[in-house]
């Protein structure tokens, strides 16, 4: 009789706890919930749990009712961002989630920080021979989450530099952002492998045949600009100026272009209309009377002026071919990127983007408008003379 009872108990004891499982209000649920939370932790700069169970899991059973439901770990868990992931067979998500976090077992409960490089803390109550009390494991969530947010806010907040500029910008390949280089400013081409958007810039992996780097940006109005024009996503091709810095927290050399003004995206895939202006017969200035502002035209002329500008940096070239001539406009990128120096009385080809300009009726020749010059590759020096 005794031994009977004890097996009514011991499967009433089951039935209970099953009749009685944790209630996840509150938390996401799966890969879409751990979508929501990512998201959420990325806005507001905070760490975030992942928690891994399964059914029919005699320790993730323990887990939720010995230290979830108690007060200590649920005021801990009621102002953090939440998922819970139960991956089963066919839930190819779940499961690819599973392999990400480098889940072994169940249950496994993780503090993540979403920084561009993800970093999870694994967590259990359940280590040793006298098991956390449930004050001590929110104590260490608590903990945990602080040095997560510490750790990487506080790196990322100032301009996560410790070199001061060095000389003029140069062309550079992803190579060059070394420790050998620390403090130059360098200009980048190369094709965007990842694109991360936090709240306190826009970080990108940038490779080319050197190898690749991750370069920060400032989320402002001039990335911001840059984006509607050119908008950038995994496998386009992107400029950047950045100072070759060392990151404050954990060392690695980066590139920061997060102080040097205005950013510019110029190698890109070439536009319909460029490649159709690449292709077609080069233009005199007075042929472009008539043209659109915003469409791409190729010119040649002889070189008539030269003046530097400071505010923005740059030169403003004026050609003359023909009974007119045009200006030609090369920004402070452009111009670091070239290998050979504009001078008076140089031929050139020209392919750029049409603007209207105002002419003064003392020129001696009329102004019929000026070029956006967006690339190095797009002006070059030829030795002959336009036809007159």
């Amino acid at each position: 009789m005794r031994y009977r009872l004890i097996g009514f108990a011991f499967l009433l004891g089951l039935l209970v706890t099953k009749g009685n499982a944790y209630d996840f209000g509150g938390w996401n649920h799966d890969a879409g919930g751990y979508a929501i939370t990512l998201e959420l932790a990325r806005e507001t700069n905070n760490a975030m749990i992942v928690y891994f169970h399964i059914d029919d899991c005699g320790w993730c059973t323990r887990l939720e009712k010995e230290y979830f439901e108690t007060r200590a770990v649920t005021r801990v868990l009621a102002d953090m961002h939440k998922v819970v992931i139960k991956p089963a067979r066919g839930k190819d998500k779940e499961l690819s989630l599973a392999q990400q976090f480098s889940v072994q077992g169940y249950p496994t409960f993780l503090v993540v920080f979403p920084a561009r490089r993800m970093e999870a803390m694994k967590l259990s109550p359940f280590v040793g021979k006298e098991f956390m009390s449930p004050d001590d494991f929110a104590d260490r969530i608590k903990d945990t989450s602080r040095e997560l947010v510490k750790k990487h806010v506080g790196r990322s907040l100032p301009p996560p530099t410790t070199s001061k500029p060095q000389g003029p910008p140069r062309a550079g390949t992803t190579a060059d952002v070394s420790q050998k280089n620390l403090g130059s400013i360098l200009i980048l081409q190369g094709q965007v492998k990842l694109f991360e958007e936090y709240n306190d810039g826009l970080w990108l992996k940038i490779q080319d045949s050197h190898g690749n780097c991750w370069v920060k940006l400032l989320n402002d109005f001039y990335v911001y600009q840059a984006q509607q024009e050119y908008p950038m996503e995994v496998g386009s091709g992107v400029e950047v100026h950045g100072l070759v810095a060392r990151d404050t927290t954990n060392k690695d050399i980066m590139l920061d272009a997060t102080t040097l003004g205005k950013i510019g995206w110029s190698q890109r895939k070439p536009t319909p209309q460029e490649i159709q202006a690449l292709e077609s017969p080069l233009l005199q200035a007075h042929q472009l009377k008539g043209i659109h502002p915003g469409q791409w035209v190729p010119v040649q002329g002889t070189i008539r002026s030269i003046t530097e500008e400071k505010d923005p940096r740059g030169l403003w070239i004026e050609l003359s071919s023909g009974k007119a001539k045009v200006g030609v406009w090369l920004d402070g990128p452009i111009l670091a990127r070239m290998h050979w120096k504009p001078a008076v009385g140089q031929c050139l080809h020209v392919v750029g983007i049409f603007v209207e300009e105002d002419s003064t009726p003392e020129d001696e020749l009329p102004l019929v408008g000026s070029l956006e010059v967006i690339s190095p590759l797009y002006i070059q020096v030829v030795q002959e003379e336009p036809a007159r």
